[in-house]
Parts: C-alpha cells; sequence; structure tokens
C-alpha cells in the first residue's frame, strides 16, 4: 500500500513540475468564462439572429479549415523534437512566413466567395465578409500557441489560452448587447490583437527565442508544408463531421431555430471533454519524443486509455441524467426541445472521448498521420451519407445518431491500427 501511495505521489509531484495541472485548471477557467458567453449571447440576441450566428460561424469555421495550410502542426511537431533551439526557432519562423502568405491568399479567395455565393439567410454575406480577416489573426495567436506547448511552456500556454478566452467572453457579450451581431466580430479583432501582442511578450524570453534562427533548407520546408498539408487535411476531415452536420441541418430543415436547438445541445459536446483536451494537449509532445519506441507508446497508451476512461464515463452519466436541468437553468425554457438532442450528444461524446480522441492524436504524434487522414475521408463521407437519411427521418435527432455510430466506430479501427503498428517494438526508453 505503501508502494503505491508512493507511485502516486512521485506521479503527481512529477505532473505538477512539468505543468500537467496548469493545463487542468487553465482548461476549466477557459471553459467557464467561455460558458459565460454561451449564457448570455443567446439571451442578448433573438432565437433567429442567433440562428444566424451559427449559421455563420459555420461557413468561416468552413474556411478556417484551410487556415495557413495547416502550417501550425508542423510548428508543434518540428519544436517539440531534440535539435537545437537554433533550428526550431528557424522552423518556428519558416510556419510564420508560410502561414502569413498562404492566409493572405485565403482572404481573397473567400472575400470573392462571400461576395459570389448566395446565401439562404438575410444578412449572412455581410457578416461574413466583416469577418473574413479573422483568420490570418486566428493563425498567429494559434502558432505562437502551439510554439509554447512545443516548447513545454505549459504555464505560459496556459496562461495566454484562459487571457485569450476571458477577453473574448467580456468584449463578445458587452458589444452584442451594444451593436448585436456587429459587435461579436469587432470583439472577435480586438480580442486577437490583445492576445497576439501578449503572445509575442510570452515568446520572446524563452530559450529558443533568444537563439539564432537557422531556417530550414528546401527539402525541410517541403517536409514541414507536406506534413502541415496532410495534418490539415486530417484534422479538416475530422472536424467535417461536425460542420457538416450543422449544414445539412439548415439545408434539409432550412429552420433557423431547429439550428438554434442544435447550438445549445451541442455546446454540451465542449464541457463533455475539456479534460480530454488537457490530456492531449500534455501528453502530445512526449509523444513525439518516443515516436520510434512503440513499446512505449503502447505501455503508456493503455494506462492512459484505462484513466481516461474510468473518468469519462461517470462524467457524461452525470451530464446526460442533469441535462434538462442544465437547459432551462442556463437557457431558458425556450430551449428545452433542446434536452432529447443534447443526451444523444453526449452518448456519441463519450465514443469521442474514449476511443477516438486520444488515439487519433497519439496516432498523428508518431507519425501515422496519412492512416489517420485516409480513415478520417472514409468515415467524413459515410457520416455525411448516414447524417443526411438520418435527419431525413429523425429531424435533429438524426444528427445524434449519425455522429454516435461514425465516432465509436472510427475509434474502434483507429485503436486497432495503433496495437497493429506497435508490434514493432524497440528499446524502452526512460521518461514520462
Amino acid at each position: 500500500m505503501s508502494s503505491i501511495i508512493s507511485q502516486i505521489y512521485s506521479l503527481k509531484n512529477a505532473l505538477i513540475e512539468r505543468g500537467f495541472f496548469h493545463i487542468i485548471i487553465s482548461s476549466s477557467l477557459v471553459k467557464i468564462v467561455s460558458f459565460i458567453s454561451v449564457m448570455f449571447l443567446p439571451r442578448f440576441l433573438s432565437k433567429a439572429d442567433y440562428g444566424l450566428l451559427t449559421y455563420v460561424d459555420n461557413i468561416l469555421n468552413y474556411v478556417l479549415l484551410f487556415n495557413a495550410i495547416g502550417i501550425s502542426n508542423a510548428t508543434l511537431k518540428y519544436c517539440a523534437k531534440d535539435e537545437p533551439n537554433e533550428n526550431k526557432k528557424g522552423y518556428f519562423i519558416a510556419s510564420l512566413i508560410i502561414g502569413i502568405t498562404f492566409d493572405l491568399l485565403l482572404i481573397v479567395v473567400s472575400i470573392i466567395g462571400f461576395i459570389v455565393i448566395p446565401f439562404p439567410f438575410s444578412g449572412a454575406k455581410v457578416f461574413l465578409l466583416a469577418a473574413s480577416f479573422l483568420p490570418l489573426f486566428s493563425f498567429l495567436f494559434e502558432d505562437i500557441q502551439i510554439l509554447l506547448r512545443a516548447c513545454l511552456e505549459n504555464k505560459k500556454y496556459s496562461t495566454i489560452s484562459f487571457i485569450y478566452a476571458a477577453i473574448m467572453v467580456v468584449l463578445q457579450i458587452s458589444m452584442a448587447f451594444l451593436w448585436q451581431l456587429k459587435g461579436i466580430v469587432i470583439a472577435r479583432y480586438i480580442s486577437l490583437f490583445a492576445c497576439i501582442f501578449f503572445g509575442y511578450v510570452l515568446i520572446k524570453n524563452i530559450k529558443l527565442m533568444k537563439s539564432k534562427a537557422i531556417i530550414p533548407h528546401k527539402n525541410q520546408i517541403i517536409q514541414m508544408l507536406k506534413f502541415g498539408i496532410v495534418m490539415l487535411a486530417a484534422n479538416s476531415v475530422s472536424f467535417l463531421m461536425q460542420l457538416n452536420e450543422t449544414f445539412i441541418i439548415g439545408q434539409v430543415l432550412k429552420d433557423a431555430n431547429a439550428l438554434a436547438d442544435y447550438k445549445i445541445a451541442s455546446y454540451i459536446l465542449t464541457i463533455s471533454l475539456f479534460l480530454l483536451q488537457s490530456v492531449v494537449i500534455f501528453i502530445f509532445p512526449y509523444f513525439v519524443k518516443h515516436a520510434d519506441d512503440k513499446e512505449w507508446i503502447w505501455n503508456k497508451f493503455k494506462k492512459i486509455f484505462l484513466l481516461n476512461a474510468a473518468i469519462m464515463i461517470p462524467i457524461h452519466i452525470i451530464l446526460f441524467l442533469s441535462a434538462k436541468l442544465f437547459i432551462v437553468i442556463i437557457f431558458g425554457e425556450n430551449y428545452i426541445n433542446a434536452v432529447p438532442l443534447m443526451r444523444m450528444l453526449l452518448v456519441a461524446s463519450l465514443g469521442h472521448a474514449i476511443f477516438r480522441g486520444i488515439t487519433g492524436n497519439i496516432l498523428a504524434g508518431i507519425g501515422e498521420e496519412k492512416f489517420n487522414l485516409r480513415i478520417n475521408i472514409f468515415f467524413t463521407v459515410l457520416h455525411a451519407i448516414v447524417d443526411i437519411i438520418a435527419i431525413k427521418l429523425f429531424g435533429l435527432n438524426g444528427a445524434a445518431i449519425a455522429l454516435t455510430l461514425v465516432y465509436f466506430t472510427s475509434g474502434i479501427v483507429m485503436i486497432y491500427h495503433l496495437r497493429k503498428v506497435c508490434k514493432t517494438t524497440k528499446p524502452k526508453v526512460i521518461g514520462v
């Protein structure tokens, strides 16, 4: 018994030293302050306006799928490697140049698209044009965050994440109250500007940034681009499942109120998965460092899988049972129709939390990003087909049915592939 207590104590100290609890606390605070926005925006906006905001944000998220051609993923991988700081700084600078260049092109293309494409909701075009420059500033902020994460500067990463969420919530609520949807766009720009500046202050004093940069040569840049594009594609087709769901609901049901109900119900996914996201943020750089030691990978994965399941199952049960109370207290009786959908989405969330979330990120970290891409493409296409059929048959509940089927099935396939990859083992590396 004393041995177990000693191991737990040692693990606790190791996690504290590496900033794990800073990530957990920061992620919790981020979700709390973000949820304040979720609580108040539906009350300051009419249900129709909130449905319009949901539709417009969904279109913007499609644009963000291509943001900076995914080069920030290369920042995470190459800056987390055991290489000299001069090389890492060179990778970071290269990612900034590539990302900014691509985003300027993306802005031009998206503006043309927003002008030409007819949208089914009045006011969507103006809102989209006003938000056209958000991808560029989102990339700059994200790349700074990811550099801190890759360098294991978890305390600084947690600090800037919380500050961004807090500023965004305060500004979105206050400006939505004053200027409705226009105020929300302004709030997003101001929040990103402020946090890019603060992020620069945080990174300029880390060891990596004090080194003289060695810009990667042509072949290395090509490898960065390849990795970024593959990860972009893999993450995009995965995220497309949720985006497609909102888009299909809008196209099939053509009801802004139904979109608002879905948006409210789907917020539970953010709450239910906040701990999973914290774990993924913490473990990813370590799995990158041990990518060649498959025995270490599989042993650590099994431990993380069991611990994650032991935590996620009770969390989802509690949220499932309290769904009605949650809706009534937070959003009011106006959204009571979202309760059954929220409960069904929690089942989908459980499949993602246990089987899919951690496994997919580990596969990406150990060089299996191409497998992630193939499997995500297949299941995204399958999801779209099932989604259309299910929504036509069961309405909003059909969206949750399709997501549940795909999350559980794809997660199991990913675990099987990870086990298959780890059959070839190498000498064990000592580390976390």
